[in-house]
């Protein structure tokens, strides 16, 4: 299981999804699909995102600003994220 959340909000809410739900949203973003499965992607006017998890009614909506997409998807193109694991990084912008 992998929980998502967000570093300006750490106390804040989570998402934990299977792996497997995770990898596949990653997968998309490197190919820059829009079938992100159970994880609910949204991008915003802003540049920013809302991720939500479809798998769980009533899921918190996370929500990014456009310097943590730009960061988020660096990663994921640099093979970060990834694996049992994934550790990510406090990116500041």
């Amino acid at each position: 299981m992998i929980e998502v959340g967000d570093t300006k909000n750490p106390d804040g809410p989570t998402l934990t999804v299977p792996n497997a739900d995770w990898e596949h949203l990653l997968d998309q973003i490197v190919s820059d699909g829009t079938d992100f499965g159970r994880l609910h992607a949204v991008f915003l006017l802003d540049g920013g995102f809302t991720l939500t998890d479809t798998g769980i009614p009533n899921s918190p909506t996370l929500t990014y600003t456009k310097a943590e997409w730009d960061a988020f998807r660096a990663g994921v193109l640099a093979g970060e994220l990834r694996g049992d694991n994934p550790r990510g990084v406090l990116v500041t912008a």
